[in-house]
């Protein structure tokens, strides 16, 4: 296998390489195991990069009516997932953020004692309103005599470490385009996993929406300790699961069933505009495949990344966007030049962000 074959097979994975019907789009979500929601406008952008004539209104609708729910998982950052994914992700990855975050709770004030107080108190608050604001949230804790300061950031550790204790999710943005937060009532509770079946659910699952992959990059991408990164990927190896991918000087691995591609097979190519912290450009430790060295410093800036242009499933520039009422201003910083076939499909992706967007979209570019 070659480079260009394992970008092939991840952007198949991701639902890159051609995008799929709305129908599809828990499908879609469940099988890149929840897209990065940290920020709002990119989490729609992943979508529309991979759900043909998505509109706002089908996401906001489906996070109204629970049929997609936001909370910290993977990395202990914010992902929009399946209901059905929710409750075991939670139980499998939030005593590694619980644990890390302790030091820093108790600098804001939250000592443990404290915060099984305020959880105590949340859970009794949500069960009974809709979704509320941080601040108001906060508001009512307070009310009940708690003492948290406002100003600092112990309001935002506090509703993490609720969320990661499985008492709330994200809800829709408020009117003031704030984030709001409801009870977990467990209406759309499935049947969860634990332990060792976690592992290898989470692992496989990696795979199957990211691969071919080494462990290295399941446990960059998922947040796992080491010790159970290794023993989830072990697990897979045991029960004949995976197999080895050689490349270059490199082994990967892919689930057992995956579909390869022939060498030389010819094929169209394929250009994204994928968004600042895209779960595809987030999902590698290892980026030898995705962004050549000479640019990741580009691409990469300490744990965050800026919008890429993808041609054939490697980065050849970043982009940007601005709105300005009914415009919207796309510029494209490229990492060399390209040709025709290539600047007539960034259009064509730059016209569809300005659908979505509901403005017209105006394209250029800096060499």
């Amino acid at each position: 296998m070659n480079p260009e074959q394992v970008r092939r097979l991840r952007l198949h994975a991701q639902h890159l390489d051609k995008k799929s019907p709305l129908k599809d789009a828990e499908l879609i979500i469940r099988s890149m195991v929840g897209v990065n929601a940290q920020f709002y406008p990119a989490m729609m952008l992943s979508l529309c990069a991979r759900i043909k004539g998505l509109e706002q209104s089908d996401i906001e609708a489906a996070i109204k009516q629970k049929g997609l729910v936001r909370t910290w998982t993977m990395r202990g950052t914010i992902h929009l997932h399946d209901p059905s994914d929710s409750d075991w992700l939670i139980q499998l990855l939030s005593p590694v953020f619980i644990k890390k975050g302790i030091i820093r709770r108790r600098e804001l004030g939250l000592d443990e004692e404290k915060v099984a107080r305020c959880l105590n108190e949340i859970h009794e608050i949500l069960k009974g309103v809709g979704p509320i604001t941080r601040v108001e949230l906060i508001d009512r804790l307070i009310e009940r005599g708690l003492n948290i300061d406002r100003k600092s950031q112990a309001p935002y550790h506090l509703i993490v470490r609720a969320a990661l204790e499985g008492l709330l999710y994200v809800g829709p943005e408020s009117g003031e385009g704030e984030q709001t937060y409801y009870y977990n009532d467990g209406e759309n509770k499935q049947q969860s996993l634990t332990g060792d079946d976690a592992l290898a659910e989470l692992a496989i699952r990696y795979l199957k929406g990211y691969g071919p992959a080494t462990q290295n990059d399941f446990a960059s991408w998922s947040g796992l300790t080491r010790t159970d990164a290794n023993k989830g990927w072990s697990l897979l190896f045991n029960r004949g699961l995976i197999k080895e991918i050689k490349i270059d000087n490199h082994l990967l691995w892919a689930e057992k069933q995956i579909n390869t591609f022939e060498e030389g097979e010819n094929v169209e190519p394929v250009v994204n505009l994928l968004p600042a912290f895209d779960s595809f450009v987030l999902g590698y430790a290892d980026r030898e495949y995705l962004v050549p060295e000479k640019y990741r410093k580009e691409v990469y800036h300490g744990g965050q990344t800026v919008p890429v242009v993808l041609v054939d499933g490697l980065a050849a520039g970043t982009w940007k966007y601005e709105r300005h009422g009914k415009r919207l201003n796309i510029r494209v910083s490229l990492f060399k030049p390209i040709d025709k076939t290539i600047r007539e499909l960034i259009e064509e992706e730059a016209n569809d962000i300005g659908r979505f967007w509901g403005q017209q979209a105006s394209l250029s570019y800096q060499i």
